[in-house]
């Protein structure tokens, strides 16, 4: 671990031997509203470096007028690049230039120093000055945009009233005549002749029209197909065949009066011929008869015929229980449209979505989170989860061997959705060589190592110094890509006396337009603003106790 220790230190000063030079500068730090200040930007680098200077629109709250081409100048092996802006401001008053990022092979970055601006007021002689009168007022054309809300309330009003159309509409119910079998329809149409007032009123044609037709439906449905458009003579000749044919013999007397009855039905209903209430009365128990008769001497069904009934009347029920289903499916899922459509309306889609489907990012961000103190040196985080300890990856031997305190700490989400990560070492006296501090800058090649070590490719990585409780640090940002996903990260090391606190805090990157919604990004930042060390002197106390 010594020599580990010893090429940091070689490391470091290699690094800062290698580590740009910046100067910034402006002409002048005076000036009037709306003067120009020329602002210099300088750098010195190998020539073999990629230099990215800021363009910004505006520097704090002075506006960049223009941006001048970079000047270079050739020292032995470096380059010397010199950037111009010119910058004003429209108010008085001083202002800071604040601290500019300057790019250099996309993965270092050097900060500008900050500089102060005065912008005074102009002095108008208004002797000289030439003035003009007030213009006009401008009659502006205001420009409504339409309101299109009208669309949620039709949205939600047409499922509504397919649903009151459906359960209001009227429908078609069968009869009671048509639940019944032919021989008990017939009957029953029979029996309702005495109800009507055909008789009294002597309506002889509408009399016996009723009754040939249900004599006729009757043989139509159980002997002779053909009844209904069939003449008398065609029907009583047809009737004879077929009845042979399927071995019926009514008695003779019922054929007899099965002819007598439609033909004087034909006579009344064709020529006008009359009846009286006696005859009439005795007919209606003829025509009883002769259906009585048929129905008597009509074969038993067969077996092929009534497995055909029995599936037939499966298929029935099974049609209306599938139609009742369809039915309530269709009630059911309007409903559920219509609830949908009015919660969308008044909360939103995305937060529906959220509710709905979830949304890990954002629950860890409306949850309550936790403050704790982890390893020593200690660090103070606020995080959704406590963080669990780790197993370090020295074995208890090396780690007494070389002195070294190393503490892990750590939570990820399952879905690796985000993630804190927190590392310290404490380093004895004797391991530094009498160094009161450890550079940060010399852990941050293991931090990349390790990092490709859990699988990370394609890392970005931007570094800024940093102060936090007036102990100084550095800052790493960037991201990398991990099993298909990409990540933003910022991950903080500090140095305090002999020992130094790395935290890294990770997330998915966010995919949302509205930043209000980027909820990954502002776990990772919620927890770096909570991130405390501890000073020195408490970070000493706490080791004495």
């Amino acid at each position: 671990m010594k020599y580990v220790l010893y090429l940091f230190f070689i490391v470091s000063a290699w690094a800062t031997a290698q580590q740009p030079e910046v100067s910034t500068k402006v002409d002048r730090d005076l000036i009037k509203i709306g003067e120009e200040v020329v602002l210099e930007i300088g750098i010195t680098a190998q020539k073999s470096d990629l230099v990215i200077f800021p363009e910004q629109p505006a520097y704090g709250a002075l506006e960049v007028l223009e941006s001048y081409p970079v000047d270079s100048v050739i020292a032995d092996d470096k380059f010397q690049l010199f950037k111009k802006y010119g910058v004003t401001q429209w108010d008085s008053g001083d202002y800071w230039i604040p601290q500019l990022k300057v790019l250099i092979n996309d993965d270092k970055q050097v900060l500008t120093d900050s500089l102060l601006v005065s912008v005074r007021e102009v002095e108008v002689d208004t002797t000289k000055q030439k003035m003009f009168p007030i213009k006009d007022t401008l009659n502006i054309e205001t420009v409504t945009r339409t309101d299109w809300s009208w669309l949620w309330w039709l949205l939600l009003l047409l499922p509504i009233g397919a649903i009151i159309y459906l359960l209001s509409r009227k429908r078609e119910k069968k009869s009671y005549e048509d639940t019944l079998a032919p021989y008990e329809w017939a009957i029953y149409r029979l029996k309702q002749l005495e109800n009507n007032n055909w008789l009294e009123n002597r309506d002889w044609k509408s009399y016996y029209s009723e009754i040939t037709y249900i004599i006729r439906r009757y043989i139509d449905s159980k002997v002779y197909g053909r009844t209904m458009e069939s003449t008398t003579q065609q029907l009583l000749t047809e009737l004879k065949v077929v009845m042979n044919e399927k071995g019926m013999h009514i008695t003779q007397n019922s054929e007899n009066r099965l002819e007598s009855l439609l033909q004087k039905a034909d006579l009344i209903k064709f020529a006008g011929a009359s009846s009286d209430s006696i005859s009439a009365k005795e007919d209606r128990g003829y025509a009883h008869d002769i259906i009585y008769n048929i129905h008597q001497v009509l074969p038993p069904p067969s077996e092929e015929e009534l497995m055909l009934s029995a599936e037939y009347q499966r298929k029935q029920a099974r049609k209306k229980a599938l139609k009742k289903g369809l039915l309530v499916s269709a009630i059911s899922l309007l409903v559920i449209c219509s609830g949908i459509g009015i919660w969308t309306y008044l909360s939103g889609w995305d937060n529906v979505k959220d509710s709905v489907f979830g949304n890990k990012l954002r629950s860890y961000n409306e949850q309550e989170w936790y403050t704790a103190e982890y390893g020593l040196p200690s660090i103070q985080l606020d995080t959704p989860e406590i963080l669990v300890r780790q197993s370090t990856l020295n074995s208890e031997e090396e780690s007494t061997a070389t002195e070294i305190n190393e503490q892990v700490f750590e939570w990820k989400d399952d879905k690796d959705l985000a993630g804190v990560y927190v590392k310290t070492y404490q380093i004895p006296a004797s391991a530094t060589q009498g160094k009161q501090e450890i550079n940060p800058q010399e852990f941050i090649d293991i931090f990349l190592k390790q990092l490709e070590e859990t699988g990370a490719s394609n890392i970005l990585n931007f570094d800024s110094e940093i102060t936090t409780n007036n102990i100084k640090g550095i800052s790493i940002t960037g991201s990398f890509e991990r099993e298909g996903n990409k990540y933003d990260y910022e991950t903080r090391f500090y140095a305090t006396g002999p020992g130094v606190v790395e935290c890294m805090v990770y997330n998915i990157m966010d995919d949302e337009e509205l930043e209000e919604r980027q909820y990954g990004q502002q776990l990772k930042e919620r927890v770096i603003e909570s991130l405390t060390i501890p000073s020195s002197i408490q970070q000493s106390n706490n080791k004495d106790k």
